[in-house]
């Protein structure tokens, strides 16, 4: 008669390949605690890694500007420069004026992209 344990899995696979005897489990109470903890911290890992991702992609310079002059709105509207100054002059995209130049703001664009003149 054999004195090794007998395991569920094959004898004749390796050591690393068999069970190891589950003891000094905790209470689920007692683990809630260092679960919220780690959930947190996994969250805020994943928060940092994301706003360094989307920083590393946000154009650099005056892309981001509060202002467009009718080059930059074009671009943001994906037209033609003169279909800006179509819209502009037919009421349906506001504008503010500096001088001769014509000057929008991304909010304004997005509300008549969505149908939200409220002009």
């Amino acid at each position: 008669m054999s004195t090794r344990p007998q395991h569920a899995v094959d004898p004749g696979m390796g050591a690393a390949a068999r069970p190891r005897p589950f003891t000094g489990a905790k209470p689920a109470s007692e683990l809630a605690p260092a679960l919220e903890q780690l959930a947190e911290i996994l969250a805020q890992c994943v928060a940092d890694r994301a706003g360094v991702l989307l920083t590393d992609r946000l154009p650099a310079g005056p892309a981001f500007e509060p202002w467009l002059d009718v080059k930059q709105a074009a671009a943001y509207l994906a037209c033609e420069p003169h279909r800006v100054y179509d819209l502009t002059s037919a009421g349906r995209l506001r504008c503010a004026k500096d001088g001769r130049r014509s000057l929008y703001r991304r909010e304004w664009l997005d509300e008549h992209v969505l149908g939200r003149n409220d002009r």
